[in-house]
């Protein structure tokens, strides 16, 4: 059905870049992006725990009727999402080069440091499209996301051609970046229609201001140290 194609297309575009670099580039890229998207994946990794512990109790409230419950719950569990993440992105772009060398070497911080945060801002609109995407599973109508997943997948496998044998690695993080961003506002447009439970500007601003703070506070401190 839909959701396979969904999971299909998701897998592809997990697993293109890497096939892509390792036909236009060398082994060593490979793993230097390897590395990078392991740590750049931490938002998705936090957006599937929060949504595997949704899935059953909300399908039973929906299929119960109490649909003010699950949009309630949807935009405590986004927020959450948020909270937790927006520091993480803030931290990865500050301190990308540190946070790589503590994984790696000199060499490979200075080469993949600036993938980091793209990679991570990636995974926060992945995270955010899969929150969007429940409106779509609870209704079971995944035609929509199916298609909007295909697209993301061959605008994916597109960007990286053209890129990768120019930019290399960076160039798989912005196939990367542009098809995750292009499902998020897809799925953010269509799932209005569906299920609407707001959007949570606010609390965007008030943690970004927040967790730029701490994060500048801190290069200070460590520029003190160096």
């Amino acid at each position: 059905g839909y959701a396979a194609v969904v999971s299909i297309t998701f897998w592809v575009i997990n697993s293109s870049d890497r096939f892509l670099l390792s036909a236009f580039k060398s082994l060593e890229d490979v793993g230097i992006y390897n590395a990078v998207y392991s740590i750049g994946h931490i938002p998705r990794t936090i957006s599937a725990l929060i949504t595997f512990l949704l899935l059953v109790s909300l399908s039973k409230m929906y299929d119960s009727r109490q649909h003010d419950k699950v949009i309630k719950i949807l935009f405590k569990a986004e927020n959450l999402f948020i909270a937790i993440v927006i520091p993480i992105i803030l931290g990865s772009a500050l301190f990308s080069k540190d946070v790589v060398l503590f994984f790696s070497t000199e060499r490979i911080a200075q080469i993949s440091s600036p993938n980091l945060f793209i990679i991570t801002l990636s995974h926060f609109f992945l995270g955010i499209a899969t929150f969007r995407s429940y409106p779509f599973l609870l209704k079971k109508q995944q035609k929509i996301p199916a298609v909007i997943w295909i697209i993301a997948m061959l605008l994916n496998i597109i960007v990286n051609l053209i890129l990768i044998p120019i930019l290399g690695i960076l160039g798989s993080s912005l196939a990367t970046f542009l098809s995750y961003f292009f499902a998020f506002s897809c799925i953010m447009y269509f799932s209005r229609s569906k299920i609407n439970y707001g959007y949570s500007f606010r609390l965007v601003i008030i943690l970004t201001l927040s967790a730029a703070i701490a994060n500048g506070v801190g290069l200070g401190v460590q520029k003190l140290f160096d």
